[in-house]
């Protein structure tokens, strides 16, 4: 893999909203999130690249292999063609279908 590449790490978490009070984004940031009042929880995948810039995928529905695929296809989209995306073994992200 050559220089050109940007590798991003990949987490996920369910916060509840009226307890939001830690999750991981850059030190001295807080981003802010789409949620209506009608959310009790919000479910994000969050993504860290190696240069330090943050992206995150709010899901209404619980992870699935379709969200997988949905969030490599916005990664592609947010950082381009040439990354390098470290996964774990959750189920969605090792389905056939990804």
């Amino acid at each position: 893999m050559d220089d050109e590449y940007i590798v991003l790490t990949i987490d996920q978490t369910r916060q509840v909203l009226s307890t939001l009070i830690y999750a991981w984004f850059p030190e001295g940031e807080r981003p802010s999130l789409p949620v209506t009042g009608a959310w009790d929880s919000i479910k994000l995948l969050g993504v860290v690249s190696d240069g330090g810039e943050t992206f995150f995928l709010p899901c209404a529905e619980n992870f699935n292999s379709d969200t997988t695929i949905r969030l490599l296809d916005a990664l592609q989209t947010e950082f381009g063609e040439k990354i390098c995306v470290v996964l774990d073994n959750a189920s969605y992200f090792t389905a056939n279908k990804v």
